[in-house]
């Protein structure tokens, strides 16, 4: 009901109403105020009139003097109370009075309960005066002698107008009252009539409306006259009528074509998963043609060498004889597919009876409409996609921008089909150049290491006086000849055990309730004489006893040894710790110097193959493969290796080993 009400008092009806409303009263106002103040002017008029009566008929002498001081006489000329009636000498004396108290007093004794004295030598025609002390009108006239011309005495009449103003009142309450009625009945009869005429069919028409919006198009208006509401219902039947089809045939073309944009999406999702060129080719023709239900798929690549466009893949019986004769175009010819080529635009043809650009193709007799498209790649013309129709005017302007966009897909999907392919040649090309590389390495550095331990030996005899006496200076040569062919030796080493790790022919011997203790103090050795001659200190945190490891041995002392030769060579001075630690899972190690350290940047080049770090260049140099070849031999026994660094501060390099027995492993 609420809601109801509030419709009604903002339809077009209430608003009409409104301004009738104030319209009527407008002018019914403006009506009654011209009216009103007519009729205030005219009973004024005969007002004055009817008070000056008297005297005028005293001075014609139709009335005697005495006649002015008798009611009943008065009232019947005037017809409004008298309150007053004097007839007064020029000597100022009252001759005559209604009350008779006044009669023989002075006219000036009176005067003075008048709100204003009156001069009777100042008036000399009848003239009318207000009591501003009770609202009362006042006519004083000189009454003349017969010949006219002398005035022997005036008049003075008091009247009360209140009945004259309760006569005003009750007009102008009859007056509103007729206003307010009239206004009522005029403003219902225009509405009603508003409403049959015009309101009611509005409203037919709005509620038609409204069902069309909440999609109702079925929906008519009832139309009954022929006038401009007539018309604009008529208009209105038709442009839904129009709204209606639209949108009938709206939605048959959106199903229509989201029908072919999801096939579209399966089919290029689909073919996007192949990287074989053929393969995709061949799939791409038949989903096409299947999903889609042409009468002929074809692909044409493109030479650019020879400017021919040869078919590459297609389906059916005709398509595949096409295709074992070789079918080609030259970007030349007549034809759809040459002229998209061409043009690298979408060329179409929708009777091909009477297309200029179809070329017949006996084979494919039962083609009524065709459509090319150019598959571009990086702006470079790959081929044509052809797509032929049994149906006459098959294709419209919403094909070439679905198909091209397919196209555009289909170059993609090819290109990465390519790309890949040319990657697979690529990595196959690398892995047998590496494997080339690792087994060269690894058969120069093995006939390397041969006759390079063969001279360290027999240096080694001359050196201690085998091979007969030797003077002091001869010894100090011999053993530098000795040390230089021991880095060479191990870096040789490094290099065979990298070579041996890429190739996959490194082998770890596991050996089980392997006691690490001799190895430990083997290393010890080894860096306690490496630091003879720097001011650094080497101490060793482990515990009195160390379970038995499965590890290779050599291999797990070459860690040990990379690691803290490592450390001797970037600590000048100061100190390096080796801490042990186990718990139920692994054995962890820490090496920790005070050496130059690794910065930010450099970290993440010390376990990368032939790598050296700014610090390690400036240090020493080197091949850059012993902590490559460390990160390996401890990730091949299960374990872990990282580091922490602070340029200008030290390194700590940590692994772990586990616990657990290992199988052989290969690396």
């Amino acid at each position: 009901m609420s809601q109801n009400r509030q419709s009604f008092f903002q339809s077009l009806g209430f608003r009409v109403a409104i301004y009738i409303t104030l319209i009527e009263l407008v002018m019914l106002t403006i009506i009654g105020f011209i009216y009103f103040n007519s009729f205030n002017t005219e009973v004024e008029r005969r007002l004055r009139e009817n008070i000056l009566l008297p005297a005028q008929l005293v001075n014609d002498g139709v009335l005697e003097y005495a006649s002015l001081a008798e009611l009943e006489q008065l009232s019947v000329l005037i017809g409004e109370e008298i309150v007053n009636s004097f007839v007064i000498g020029v000597n100022n004396n009252i001759f005559y009075s209604l009350n008779g108290d006044y009669t023989g007093t002075a006219f000036s004794d009176f005067t003075e309960t008048l709100a204003e004295p009156i001069k009777l030598a100042d008036i000399t025609e009848s003239t009318i005066l207000g009591n501003s002390n009770n609202d009362n009108l006042i006519a004083v006239a000189p009454l003349l002698s017969q010949d006219g011309r002398t005035v022997r005495f005036y008049s003075f009449i008091e009247i009360s107008d209140k009945a004259t103003q309760a006569r005003r009142d009750e007009l102008l309450q009859n007056y509103i009252l007729a206003i307010v009625v009239t206004v009522i009945v005029s403003s219902l009869v225009i509405f009603v009539a508003f409403n049959q005429i015009i309101f009611s069919r509005i409203r037919v028409t709005l509620s038609a409306l409204q069902a069309v919006t909440a999609g109702a198009l079925s929906t008519r208006i009832p139309i009954k006259t022929k006038d401009e509401i007539g018309v604009l219902q008529l208009n209105t039947n038709i442009m839904v009528a129009r709204l209606e089809e639209l949108v009938n045939t709206l939605e048959k073309r959106v199903a229509d074509r989201t029908r072919d944009l999801k096939i579209s999406a399966d089919v290029s999702r689909q073919i996007a998963n192949i990287l074989d060129t053929s393969e995709l080719l061949t799939e791409l023709v038949k989903r096409t043609a299947t999903e889609f239900g042409f009468y002929q798929v074809s692909i044409f690549e493109y030479d650019p060498l020879k400017g021919e466009l040869r078919m590459v893949a297609t389906h059916g019986h005709a398509g595949q004889k096409m295709l074992e004769d070789g079918k080609l175009f030259h970007v030349g010819d007549v034809g759809i597919v040459p002229a998209s080529a061409r043009t690298r635009q979408a060329t179409m043809t929708n009777d091909v009876a009477h297309g200029q650009s179809h070329a017949y193709n006996p084979l494919l007799p039962d083609t009524q409409s065709e459509l090319a498209l150019p598959i571009l790649y990086g702006g470079d013309l790959l081929g044509v996609l052809d797509l032929q129709s049994e149906i006459p005017n098959r294709f419209n302007q919403s094909d070439i921008e679905l198909f091209s966009a397919f196209a555009d897909q289909i170059s993609t999907a090819f290109g990465n089909a390519t790309l890949f392919e040319q990657v697979i040649e690529a990595q196959q090309a690398a892995e047998k150049a590496d494997r080339a590389k690792s087994a060269f390495l690894a058969s120069t550095s093995h006939e390397l290491r041969t006759p390079l331990n063969a001279i360290i030996n027999l240096t080694s005899f001359v050196k201690r006086g085998t091979m007969g006496p030797t003077t002091p200076r001869q010894e100090e040569i011999l053993g530098l000849v000795m040390q230089s062919g021991q880095s060479l030796l191990a870096l040789i080493n490094d290099v065979l055990d990298m070579s041996k790790i890429e190739s996959g022919s490194l082998k770890l011997y596991i050996e089980s309730d392997i006691d690490i203790h001799p190895i430990i103090k083997h290393v010890i050795g080894t860096v306690e004489s490496l630091l003879t001659d720097k001011p650094v200190t080497f101490s060793v945190d482990m515990p009195p006893t160390l379970p038995l490891l499965a590890v290779d041995k050599h291999r797990f002392q070459q860690i040990l040894l990379n690691i803290l030769s490592n450390a001797c060579k970037f600590t000048e001075k100061g100190e390096i710790r080796m801490k042990i630690t186990t718990d139920d899972q692994n054995l962890a190690v820490s090496v920790k110097d005070s050496g130059v350290g690794i910065s930010k940047e450099d970290m993440g080049k010390v376990f990368e193959k032939f790598v050296q770090t700014e610090s390690g260049l400036r240090q020493s140099g080197g091949t850059g493969l012993g902590m490559p070849i460390t990160k390996n031999l401890v990730e091949a026994h299960g374990g872990q290796i990282w580091l922490e660094s602070e340029f200008g501060i030290g390194t700590t390099f940590y692994f772990t080993i586990p616990l657990v027995a290992q199988t052989e492993a290969v690396l």
